[in-house]
């Protein structure tokens, strides 16, 4: 328990960046079933899916590397 609150704790400090989406209610539906059938928040569900996408782009890698 204690291990768990100190892990929620140091993961939500690494988040200090926040912002309003405004999407579809076609979007808002398939984020909550998708976050229900992963067992994870529609916000943590968005995180993943733009870690994969950014991950994969090799234009945004060079970039990143340019401005380090």
């Amino acid at each position: 328990k204690v291990i768990k609150s100190f892990t929620k704790r140091a993961k939500e400090k690494m988040l200090r960046y926040r912002f309003n989406l405004m999407i579809s209610k076609a979007h808002v539906q398939y984020l909550a079933w998708a976050s229900l059938m992963n067992k994870t928040s529609k916000a943590e569900l968005i995180r993943k899916l733009i870690d994969q996408k950014f991950n994969k782009d090799i234009e945004y890698q060079k970039y990143t590397k340019k401005n380090k």
